[in-house]
């Protein structure tokens, strides 16, 4: 999968935030400042090798693309590993869910809906948004067992039609205006 100039400057940012002090590198810290950025703040993120300025233009829409290819490209991870994944749930949206269980119901959401209505969805139910932030943070800078080189794996999509036809799906659901 190719990474947009957006994913780049916001996983550098996040990486040199990460890395300045033990103070920065908790996920709870990188969560916020992705929170913040998202409301048009990047001072959240450090200064050091300029990597507030990568991410001080990204926009909510910008940001939230990469939030939602990122349960792709996780599921499509996983798939190419031969991971043990969970593939079904009793659960909703309205229950207690672990990240594994977020992350499924969000991709079966991608799957089975058109992206305006997901992005609404996820628009209008604020908890879940933020599980979709922790996900994203945890996945890409926190997870011992997924670095972002192996999410970012062109390999992996063109294993997969299913994943590579989510990523397109997801890609064309941002390149087109909210209609709600």
């Amino acid at each position: 999968m190719n990474n947009t100039i957006e994913l780049q400057g916001l996983d550098f940012a996040c990486k040199v935030t990460k890395n300045k002090n033990a103070g920065f590198s908790n996920i709870g810290y990188i969560q916020d400042a992705i929170v913040h950025l998202i409301n048009g703040q990047a001072n959240g993120f450090t200064r050091d090798q300029g990597a507030r300025d990568y991410v001080k233009n990204l926009s909510k829409e910008e940001i939230d693309k990469e939030l939602f290819l990122n349960i792709v490209k996780l599921a499509a991870l996983k798939n190419y590993k031969h991971e043990a994944t969970l593939l079904s749930t009793n659960k909703n949206f309205g229950d207690q869910l672990s990240n594994d269980e977020f992350e499924l119901l969000t991709l079966q959401a991608i799957k089975s809906n058109d992206m305006n209505q997901v992005k609404a969805f996820f628009d209008t139910h604020p908890n879940l948004y933020k599980m979709l932030i922790v996900s994203f943070v945890y996945r890409r800078y926190f997870d011992p067992l997924h670095t972002t080189e192996e999410l970012d794996n062109n390999d992996m999509m063109t294993t997969s039609w299913e994943y590579a036809s989510l990523q397109g799906k997801v890609e064309d659901g941002f390149n087109k205006p909210r209609t709600y």
